[in-house]
């Protein structure tokens, strides 16, 4: 065991206080009881002043202050109010354990808590504990669950790590922990329900939009797909012929992403991250589906993005190490992963223009930054500025390329690429999910789930955006949209979890029609 880093000396006297208090209450408890009961002792001491008086103040006498705040109400923070909005481990962390909530508005009723353990950097404590690398505090202020602070690890991940310091923070996920290779968990299962409606307090609610209703495509002689994720957790299909709905026909299994769609000269391919965090696909051509098949060696830590291009579909997404990933399609044959590294923290946006295949992204700096592929060699990333809230979305016109974020009050704002960057400008909203955007022969369109819970549009007219218009009554997840020759496309969630549509064409919106399904979205980055 290493010595302490400078500084930690506090940490590591504490954490002692801490553990040998909520080691008395192991004894006495069930194990869930000991993380209450743990945390219950922390303040308990931290108010009779034995804290203060051993380490070095400001941290401890901040959750002190907090009477009343949810920094004392003895549970931990998520990870994505420290980490970036990034639902995942913070650097110095690792996955100790997973619960189960059941009986959760979110996640179609069950959720899946992972513990984020802190690194040893101080002396061992004994019962498999040691001092932490960082002070106990409040991750952001009083209205802010503590972090570095919480001694208990239920256990079932990274069982070879034997000896931890105090819970760092939780990641949320709608997946089971055990289901991704990269934590390392069992299947051992421990369940508390008393956690199953928890929310960031901030830091991260506003990065955590709802998920997007799924995928569209336009297969060409007028034709319209979507795909949603159904209950089951596979990717359905329907395909609109200019006449009439064909499906669902379910064509990928087990997918655990929001999904994404594209269309070449073989076919059109939907794709999804499923097992193993792999990039799964099937293709339509010829009036039938391919069968499931997998892009492998690299596991996605986002959802995928897919974009056709001139000759090729293109793919992206972000790898467990943050760094961006690519491959491409040419005439059905896949190129294999290659990375184009950085720091992200969001899914991409992607789109081809006569430029040549941009990818969008926030960075770790939480602007939002680009790439341009052009004559078959990838740019340096360019810092676009802003501060993106969701994911991006993009598209190209016969004008530009336009790029939009959700910014953090809810507006969306976007900048038009002609050669090079123009300003930004806000169009306005009120979203409460990540914009989509798509463009015909004459303009573009944006499309957001309002906080209130109504589908909006934009519209690019004559240069000047026409401002959000409501398209139709109360949806449950951002809505997705395709154009064609036979009109614009837009999807949604209904609040009978159902699938419906609305179509624009000959200068109007069609009312919403119900296509009927189970839609059950989900997001690999905020699940």
């Amino acid at each position: 065991m290493t010595e302490p880093a400078p500084g930690s000396k506090g940490v590591a006297l504490t954490s002692w206080l801490v553990q040998k208090a909520s080691g008395l209450l192991e004894r006495k408890s069930s194990r869930r009881g000991f993380i209450l009961g743990s945390a219950m002792v922390g303040s308990a001491v931290a108010v009779a002043g034995c804290l203060p008086a051993v380490a070095p103040g400001s941290p401890y006498k901040h959750i002190t202050d907090c009477a009343g705040g949810l920094c004392n109400d003895g549970y931990t923070e998520f990870c994505c109010t420290i980490n970036n909005g990034l639902n995942a481990c913070p650097s110095g962390s690792f996955a100790g354990g997973w619960w189960r909530a059941d009986y959760s508005s979110f996640c179609n009723g069950t959720r899946y808590y992972i513990d984020c353990m802190q690194n040893c950097c101080g002396p061992n404590l004994g019962n498999g504990f040691c001092a932490g690398c960082v002070e106990c505090s409040c991750g952001g202020g009083c209205d802010t669950r503590r972090i570095y602070c919480n001694y208990f690890r239920y256990g079932q991940c990274h069982q070879e790590i034997t000896i931890t310091g105090p819970i760092a923070c939780r990641v949320v996920t709608c997946t089971p922990p055990y289901n991704d290779a990269s934590l390392a968990c069992t299947t051992t299962l421990a369940v508390d329900n008393s956690t199953a409606e928890h929310a960031p307090a901030h830091g991260c609610a506003s990065t955590t939009p709802m998920p997007v209703v799924g995928a569209a495509a336009a297969p060409g002689g007028g034709q319209a797909a979507v795909f949603y994720r159904a209950s089951s957790g596979n990717i359905a299909a329907l395909i609109f012929n200019g006449a009439a709905w064909t499906g669902p026909n379910e064509v990928v299994t087990g997918v655990n992403s929001a999904l994404t769609a594209a269309v070449d000269a073989t076919g059109m391919y939907v794709f999804g991250r499923g097992s193993g965090n792999a990039l799964w696909w099937s293709r339509y051509a010829n009036g039938a589906w391919s069968g499931q098949q997998a892009f492998g060696v690299v596991g996605l830590n986002s959802d995928p993005v897919a974009v056709s291009g001139s000759n090729a579909i293109h793919l992206f997404g972000r790898s467990l190490n943050n760094n961006l990933w690519y491959g491409h399609i040419d005439s059905g044959v896949w190129s294999g992963w290659a990375t184009l590294l950085g720091n992200w923290t969001s899914d991409f946006a992607a789109t081809s223009s006569s430029y040549g295949v941009h990818v969008f992204g926030r960075t770790s700096d939480n602007h939002l930054s680009a790439r341009l592929l052009k004559g078959g060699t990838w740019g340096a990333t360019t810092s676009l500025g802003g501060n993106p809230s969701s994911s991006p979305t993009a598209v190209s016109a016969p004008n530009g390329v336009y790029v939009f974020i959700r910014n953090a009050d809810g507006s969306i704002s976007s900048r038009r690429y002609t050669g090079s960057w123009g300003a930004w400008q806000n169009l306005g909203g009120s979203a409460s999910g990540e914009p989509v955007a798509v463009a015909d022969g004459n303009t573009v369109y944006v499309f957001v789930r309002a906080a209130d819970g109504r589908t909006l549009a934009n519209r690019l007219v004559g240069g000047s955006w026409s401002g959000f218009q409501q398209l139709n009554a109360s949806t449950n997840a951002s809505p997705t949209a395709v154009a064609t020759t036979s009109g614009v496309y837009c999807f949604v969630r209904g609040t009978d979890q159902a699938l419906w549509y609305g179509r624009y064409v000959g200068g109007s919106w069609s009312g919403f029609q119900q296509l009927g399904g189970v839609v059950s979205p989900s997001s690999a980055l905020y699940p």
